[in-house]
């Protein structure tokens, strides 16, 4: 089946669109990760001050209490870097499509 002119316009909308939405959910990954990665340290600090006994147990134990806190700094760090990669496929899908148009235009299609 042969594409378009119209056949890549609509898809170049569609994923230009999906572009506008990625600052935002880009920003909205980026401070949930900090947030909980913020709070994941918080969590080991406390339970590290809360312990006694040698550093490295005090250590130890501080991780092994913080492990909720810490799985979902790990997760949201995760999706942070989920989103980028998901920017990064349409801006090269979007210069792919741009680069069909201009051999549709081009060949008169």
């Amino acid at each position: 089946m042969t594409r378009t002119p119209d056949d890549v316009l609509v898809d170049l909308r569609t994923v230009r669109a999906g572009l506008a939405q990625g600052s935002d959910r880009l920003y909205a990954a980026e401070v949930n990760a900090e947030t909980l990665e913020l709070a994941a340290q918080k969590a080991e600090d406390l339970a590290f001050f809360a312990n006694e006994g040698s550093v490295d147990a005090r250590k130890a134990a501080a991780r092994l209490a913080a492990e909720e806190e810490l799985s979902a700094a790990i997760v949201a760090r995760a999706e942070h870097n989920r989103v980028k990669a998901r920017i990064k496929a349409l801006e090269l899908e979007q210069t792919s499509l741009q680069t069909e148009m201009k051999y549709l235009v081009g060949e008169g299609a």
